[in-house]
């Protein structure tokens, strides 16, 4: 067994498989350190192939998280890269795993390329796919196939709680009402007000603190690149951190703001394309061939008549303190896209609902706001490979296709919200565990988790599928 996973479990993992091969993340995503690959010649046209593919691009671009500024050259990436396709081809042709199987879409630089090296050795992989409206996950082979069969086993009292989640989802689409923000916004949106104050500022200040104590004590900065590190001075990286993220944090504001043409819905036909939150699995690699929002908005404005406007709106989240979003969008990315005749940008503050209902149909890789249309009873158009493909009301985008040969198959296709809501507690029935795959997923969906008898349902469950639809596989 090779364990790479989160850096908190290792432990546990060591005791559970004592002969497992642990490649701790943290370390194998600071350091190449020494291996000893036998390279052969299927090795060789391997690692060719991929490193002159897109997988290259994608792993670089996922190095971003690991780079709050700047830092990360891309000579370093590239040196990176090259070490992840040879260590992934030297583990798998030690260990010649029987499958590979990733609590999400790997979205860690390493883990992505290990996934795409297992791929092309045919090394069968599956992953996981949370939904967002609720604690479950779907099992797909590779990131992009379709649901498979499951045997959920859960209790009454679970799928009941469940199918009232779901419910309670859906409902707020036929309420009049114009909110249909998700929860986590609206967390985030709580943060960001609470963030303002004389306390927190005090906290940020004690935080700040307990890094530089932290930094002197440990002796290295962690994942993140800087100025400072591998230097005299990189406890200090905090500091400066704190100082230049802010810099850049205005200087996109600036630049998102200078971008806006319209400040209200305008009065034209229009296709809504809600930007995402960046760098995030969902575009990469959720988003498969479109991982680059731009691309996404090229393909979209060319299957577009000239009259057909693409309005794009700005993702809340990427600006939120809560996250990381000064990593994952250029300072010229806002002036770069108004430079396509047709595509134009609204006011963030603008009211989702509202763009969406007037809209002619809502275009996103692989956002909610797909899902949010369909249920609004607009059509949507999907890039990439979300949770909910194959709802009702939701059409995927495919080379070479039209606008006409769009409408054509949404006219074939009507839908309503009762189907929507039949497929997806088909779905959760079917298709779906109840399960949190990361920390975040638990604290989002805490209330699950304070019955410990829930706790144990998810792991039997777990390793009950398993096995079957895995392992006897």
């Amino acid at each position: 067994m090779v364990w790479c996973g989160d850096s908190a479990l290792d432990a546990a993992a060591m005791k559970q498989f004592p002969d497992l091969c642990l490649v701790e993340f943290e370390q194998v995503h600071t350091r190449v350190f020494e291996f000893d690959l036998e390279l052969s010649d299927q090795d060789y046209q391997l690692y060719t192939a991929l490193n002159g593919s897109a997988v290259k691009e994608k792993c670089l671009r996922m190095m971003d998280r690991h780079d709050p500024y700047g830092c990360f050259r891309y000579i370093d990436r590239d040196a990176y890269f090259k070490f992840y396709l040879c260590y992934s081809i030297y583990l798998l042709k030690r260990h010649s795993p029987d499958f590979l199987l990733m609590s999400e879409s790997p979205h860690s630089p390493f883990q992505y390329v290990l996934y795409e090296v297992a791929r092309e050795m045919k090394v069968h992989t599956y992953s996981f796919v949370s939904w967002s409206i609720a604690p479950l996950v779907s099992l797909r082979q590779g990131i992009d196939g379709e649901p498979l069969l499951l045997n959920p086993g859960r209790s009454e009292d679970l799928e009941h709680r469940l199918s009232n989640q779901i419910s309670g989802f859906l409902d707020r689409f036929s309420s009049p009402s114009k909110d249909i923000e998700p929860e986590y916004i609206k967390l985030q949106r709580k943060k960001d007000h609470e963030s303002a104050g004389i306390a927190a500022w005090l906290k940020a200040a004690s935080q700040l603190s307990k890094e530089v104590v932290y930094g002197i004590v440990r002796g290295r900065a962690g994942l993140e690149r800087g100025a400072l590190k591998n230097t005299r001075l990189s406890a200090l990286e905090p500091v400066l951190r704190r100082f230049l993220i802010k810099n850049r944090v205005h200087a996109l504001g600036a630049r998102a703001v200078e971008a806006v043409e319209f400040n209200a819905i305008p009065d034209q036909e229009y296709v809504y394309f809600p930007l995402h939150y960046e760098p995030e699995r969902t575009t990469n690699p959720d988003g498969l061939d479109f991982y680059d929002q731009f691309q996404a908005i090229l393909a979209l404005r060319n299957a577009l008549p000239d009259n057909v406007t693409v309005l794009v709106k700005e993702h809340y989240s990427q600006f939120t303190s809560a996250l990381h979003g000064y990593k994952g969008r250029s300072t010229e990315f806002y002036r770069l896209v108004r430079n396509i005749q047709g595509v134009s940008f609204i006011d963030a503050a603008v009211n989702s609902k509202e763009i969406i209902q007037k809209s002619l149909m809502t275009a996103t890789i692989t956002g909610s706001a797909a899902l949010e249309s369909a249920l609004l009873g607009v059509p949507a158009l999907i890039f990439g490979n979300p949770w909910f493909r194959g709802a009702p009301g939701i059409f995927r985008y495919r080379d070479g296709m039209s606008y006409e040969m769009l409408m054509a198959e949404i006219a074939s296709h009507p839908w309503d919200m009762s189907g929507i809501k039949q497929w997806l507690h088909e779905l959760a029935r079917e298709r779906s565990l109840f399960l949190a795959v990361n920390p975040s997923n638990t604290r989002y969906f805490a209330t699950y988790y304070k019955d410990d008898v829930f706790s144990e349902s998810e792991l039997t469950a777990l390793a009950a599928n398993v096995k079957n639809v895995i392992v006897r596989r």
